[in-house]
C-alpha cells in the first residue's frame, strides 16, 4: 500500500506561490532543506490536524518540481491541492505523449512521467515508457531509460535487458546496463551494508 501521493503541476510553480497555498491551506512549515550534494530543495508543512504532510520538492537532477503528500490522513489535502493547482493524470500524461515529436519536449515529458509513476504497476503508464524507449533518437531513449529506472516496476526490467543487449548506440546500452545495477543495488540493500555489494 503506498501512503503518499505525488502531484507533478501542468506548469511551472514558483517558491512564492507554493508558499501563499500552504498560507491559505494553513499548513505550519516544519522544515527547508537547500539543495547540496544532489539532494533536492524541499520544504516540508504539516497539516493543522496533523493527518499529514506536504512536501515541496525541486528536483534538480530530473528538473521537476512536484508535490509529496504522505500521511495516513492525506486525501483532503490531495483534494485540496488538486482544487487549487492543475496537476497532471494518466490522461494529460499520454496527451503529453501523443501531442509532441519534438525529442526536448518529449524528454521533459519523461521526467515529469517518472515522478507521476508511483504505486502499483500501470500499463498506460507503461506504454509511454516502453514507446519512448523505442524512439530513432538514442538520446531519448537514453533518457527513457534514466527516468523508467527510478520507477519501482518489475515489468520494466525485460525492456532494460534488451537495450542492454541490442541497442544500437554504446551510451544507450551503458545507460541500460548502469540502471539495472543500480536498481539491483536497490534491491539488495543488505550487501551494501555489509561490504559485499559496494561498486566493481
Amino acid at each position: 500500500m503506498t501512503l503518499f501521493v505525488r502531484l507533478v503541476p501542468k506548469d511551472v510553480l514558483g517558491r512564492a506561490e507554493v508558499d501563499r497555498l500552504a498560507e491559505e491551506a494553513g499548513w505550519d512549515l516544519h522544515s527547508t532543506s537547500e539543495s547540496s550534494d544532489g539532494s533536492p530543495f524541499q520544504k516540508i508543512w504539516l497539516t493543522p490536524d496533523r493527518g499529514a504532510a506536504v512536501y515541496w520538492i525541486e528536483d534538480d537532477l530530473l528538473q521537476v518540481h512536484y508535490f509529496l503528500i504522505a500521511g495516513l490522513d492525506r486525501e483532503p489535502t490531495v483534494e485540496f491541492v488538486r482544487g487549487r493547482i492543475d496537476v497532471h493524470d494518466n490522461e494529460t500524461m499520454t496527451e503529453l505523449f501523443d501531442s509532441t515529436r519534438d525529442g526536448v519536449a518529449l524528454m521533459n515529458a519523461l521526467r515529469m512521467l517518472s515522478v507521476h509513476c508511483y504505486g502499483p504497476f500501470d500499463p498506460d503508464m507503461f506504454a509511454l515508457f516502453r514507446w519512448s524507449m523505442n524512439d530513432p533518437e538514442p538520446l531519448v531513449r537514453r533518457i527513457a531509460v534514466f527516468c523508467a529506472g527510478r520507477v519501482d516496476w518489475e515489468e520494466l526490467h525485460p525492456l532494460f535487458v534488451f537495450l542492454r543487449e541490442h541497442d544500437p548506440e554504446e551510451k544507450v546500452r551503458d545507460q541500460a546496463r548502469a540502471t539495472i545495477a543500480e536498481r539491483d543495488r536497490r534491491a539488495s540493500p543488505e550487501k551494501d551494508s555489509d561490504g559485499e555489494g559496494g561498486d566493481a
